[in-house]
Parts: structure tokens; C-alpha cells; sequence
């Protein structure tokens, strides 16, 4: 993990890098990135600089809700179907 300097911006091209918005980890994004999220950027082919702000707070949702409703066996049901497989 780097600070950008002055000429970088979010959607400068780094080899072997990757943007990343200060606001993703204000909604509390750490890494290891949470399975979840690993799925949808693999599965939509998305960098994490890709995702909106948006996409992000959807995601953060359902995995506090998992975390929250472990036992509760809709919300399972609903997650299952969430799971991403290509």
C-alpha cells in the first residue's frame, strides 16, 4: 500500500497495482477482503477501484446482516443464491 504523490490519480495505470478509494475503508473494508466481496469482483471482473460507493454499502449490509443472522434460515437461503460461481 502506497500514498499517491501529486501526478497520481485513482485511475492512473500502476503495474502491479490497484486504486483504492479512502471512503471504502471508512465503510470499515479491511483485508483480508471478506469472501463475499472477493466473489463479486471475481465473478463481474471488477478492480476494486471499479466498485461504487453504493456497491460497497450493499455489500458491507449483507455481510454485517450474515454476521447479525447466522441462524436464521431465510437469510441463509437468500445468501446461498448470492454465492457466486462461475
Amino acid at each position: 500500500m502506497r500514498l499517491p504523490n501529486l501526478v497520481d490519480r485513482a485511475d492512473s495505470e500502476v503495474v502491479r497495482w490497484t486504486s483504492f478509494y479512502e471512503y471504502t475503508f471508512k465503510l470499515g473494508i479491511r483485508f483480508p477482503l471478506p469472501k463475499l466481496i472477493r466473489d463479486v469482483l471475481i465473478y463481474f471482473e471488477l478492480a476494486l477501484g471499479q466498485l461504487m460507493p453504493n456497491g460497497w454499502r450493499l455489500l458491507m449490509c449483507l455481510i454485517q446482516m450474515r454476521l447479525v443472522a447466522v441462524k436464521t434460515e431465510e437469510f441463509n437461503m437468500v445468501m446461498k443464491q448470492l454465492e457466486f460461481q462461475k
